[in-house]
């Protein structure tokens, strides 16, 4: 954890966007995080929903139409938001974890990272297991 103060914002991106490196507008292709939600769970919504609520995390109103979103408390000070979009006939069904924007005031962005793989590792041990409890 890092000396940062103040409480989070609730205002969320993903995470690529969180970095100097971030060089502009999105290639349409799922990050390297995502990727393996979207293959996890793509197809069924109501599995994800399961494995996250198990988690921990909480539904919330989703702002955007034909999509779903919870909110997961994974670190104090760190929330996460996990958005499902729903495949249209233009796009694919799209997975996404973003952070906090405040988030970095508190982790470094290899530690928010790790962090994200974890919690992409943990949710599919979730629905491979039925269980937050007794996976490697």
């Amino acid at each position: 954890m890092s000396q940062g103060t103040g409480n989070p914002l609730y205002s969320f991106r993903p995470l690529f966007r969180m970095t100097t490196f971030f060089s502009g507008g999105d290639t349409g292709k799922a990050s390297m995080m995502d990727a393996p939600l979207i293959k996890a769970f793509g197809n069924n919504i109501n599995q994800l929903e399961e494995c996250i609520i198990k988690l921990g995390g909480k539904p919330e109103i989703s702002s955007e139409p034909h999509s779903r979103c919870w909110l997961l408390e994974v670190l104090p000070k760190i929330p996460v938001m996990i958005i499902f979009r729903e495949a249209d006939e233009d796009f694919p069904v799209e997975i996404q974890t973003q952070f906090d924007e405040s988030a970095p005031e508190f982790l470094e962005f290899e530690c928010l990272a790790f962090l994200c793989g974890c919690l992409v590792r943990a949710l599919i041990k979730t629905a491979e297991y039925g269980t937050v409890d007794g996976w490697e």
